[in-house]
């Protein structure tokens, strides 16, 4: 049987992704056979997952190299009836078949994402127990002090340790680019000895584009530009009169304004066809309100795209700030 890595997220939001990614990139240059596996998968199936599609086409792997395994409903439900071995079951069944056609499978672990990250962390570990992987572990800094990352990477240690996973190495993913060395330095050796590395955050990578967002929310397009590529890099909430709206408007933010707030719109527009001022990267109108029909003409020459919402304003702001970036294929 080929032999396994398992890529854990240890804390939410930590970039597994883009790590498992840069490792079958490494591992492609040196092995002659690769293989990516998904044991829990986003969406109703396994070909829906963007990262088993992404794997595919950046790898050219087939459906024998290249699998997801159960969705989070599935596994939400086997672990609600107590049936945690047949989650394991079926995950070493398809791994076996994928290790037949590889020299060496990347297993891709959940995201901590979900209501319940200590059941997540807990299925990680023990999927890679089973599978027989040693574990690549990663840790997210985003957001984090140097103090607090160390001991963060301190946690993941033990706790792989408790759970009797076999350690690999660490990955330090999405740190302050000002703050690398300074977390290599506090970041203590652990028993084992296993290296740490410290990755710096790529904010061109987190941001979400337009049509994550309106994917996320569901949201239909009401006007302007149909260009779902544009990054997110703020959100904005319209709250305020026109002039002091514009003294904050970031270049790239994301407007989420109410529907009948008129002056608003038509203040983004015309910030978007001045060379001095800032281009939202769209527009999101809240409430089920909908603008004076002699707008809408305005609206449609938006070179970004316009949305609209049942949900307030507080609501789409909430949402729309829970929205990650996805790694997609094409």
């Amino acid at each position: 049987m080929a032999k396994g890595i398992y890529v854990s997220a240890t804390t939410p939001g930590s970039g597994k992704s883009l790590v498992a990614l840069g490792l079958a990139d490494t591992l492609h240059r040196h092995a002659d056979r690769i293989g990516f596996f998904k044991p829990v998968v986003h969406g109703p199936d396994a070909a829906q997952d963007p990262m088993v599609a992404l794997m595919k086409a950046r790898f050219a792997l087939d459906d024998d190299r290249c699998r997801g395994g159960l969705t989070f409903a599935e596994v939400r439900a086997l672990l609600a009836e107590g049936r945690r071995a047949d989650i394991d079951a079926r995950c070493v069944e398809i791994f076996a078949e994928i290790s037949r056609h590889c020299d060496v499978v990347i297993v891709e672990g959940t995201d901590l994402t979900g209501q319940d990250a200590a059941v997540e962390f807990d299925l990680n570990a023990r999927l890679a127990n089973n599978l027989a992987a040693p574990v690549v572990a990663v840790v997210g800094a985003k957001g984090r002090t140097v103090a607090e990352t160390a001991a963060a990477v301190e946690v993941a240690r033990k706790e792989l340790v408790a759970e009797k996973c076999t350690l690999l190495a660490i990955m330090v993913n999405r740190a302050d680019p000002e703050l690398l060395d300074a977390i290599a330095a506090e970041i203590k050796p652990g028993a084992s000895n296993r290296p740490v590395y410290v990755l710096p955050e790529l904010e061109e990578i987190a941001r979400p584009t337009t049509g994550e967002v309106a994917a996320a929310l569901g949201v239909r397009q009401v006007a302007g530009r149909a260009d779902m590529e544009r990054d997110v890099r703020d959100i904005k909430v319209a709250a305020m009169n026109v002039g002091h709206f514009l003294n904050v408007l970031d270049d790239g933010a994301l407007v989420i304004v109410p529907g009948d707030r008129a002056d608003v719109m038509v203040a983004c527009l015309a910030s978007s066809f001045s060379p001095e001022f800032p281009v939202p990267s769209g527009l999101i109108l809240t409430g089920g309100l909908a603008p004076d029909d002699n707008i809408y003409p305005l609206l449609a020459q938006a070179p970004f795209p316009v949305f609209a919402t049942t949900d307030d304003t507080y609501t789409t702001a909430k949402r729309v700030s829970e929205v990650r970036s996805e790694i997609w294929s094409g």
